[in-house]
């Protein structure tokens, strides 16, 4: 989808880029989606990169709101990959949408090892995108940022930058 509205993931940064490991092993991440402004189309863009040794066969499942979406087997060695998953009417009905991940598998050496676990880490990139037009609502637009804002100031003209670094030291004690 392309020209709409974007939505980041909410949460600590461990919930916006989950890392799963071992056999098995558990992710998740939530989507706010916008109050105001209703959704009609949209697809969870998911990139990832997996690690998985020689001696392990894995596949990762994804769910969105705890429906089974997404089996992906994950090839020995590293890759980067991307999935992309539609979502249903009654995802984008909802106030948030979660997706959830699972590494499962098995070795297939007969040897106990430290090398039969498996990584996946959730890119950032990863995302809802929508075919909605730009959000007007600043509730919408604090929600699809993933409940994140920033602060910009305006250059200071260079002669002002002397005064301000002197009383910031002098407010530093």
């Amino acid at each position: 989808m392309s020209g709409g509205t974007t939505i980041l993931p909410a949460g600590s940064l461990s919930e916006r880029a989950p890392a799963l490991t071992g056999l098995p092993g558990y992710g998740r991440m939530t989507f706010l989606l916008p109050r105001e402004t209703r959704l009609t189309e949209a697809e969870a863009i998911l990139r990832f990169d997996s690690e998985i040794p020689l001696n392990v066969n894995a596949t990762l499942r994804v769910s969105v709101n705890g429906a089974r979406r997404a089996d992906v087997l994950l090839a020995d060695g590293r890759e980067t990959r991307e999935l992309r998953i539609p979502l249903q009417e009654q995802d984008l009905a909802l106030n948030s949408v979660q997706i959830t991940f699972a590494i499962t598998g098995v070795s297939t050496s007969s040897v106990c090892s430290v090398n039969t676990g498996a990584l996946v880490n959730i890119l950032p990139g990863t995302m809802i995108a929508t075919n909605a037009p730009p959000l007007d609502s600043i509730s919408d637009r604090y929600r699809a940022a993933g409940q994140r804002f920033g602060l910009s100031c305006p250059r200071l003209p260079s002669m002002m930058h002397r005064p301000v670094q002197l009383c910031l030291r002098r407010s530093r004690g």
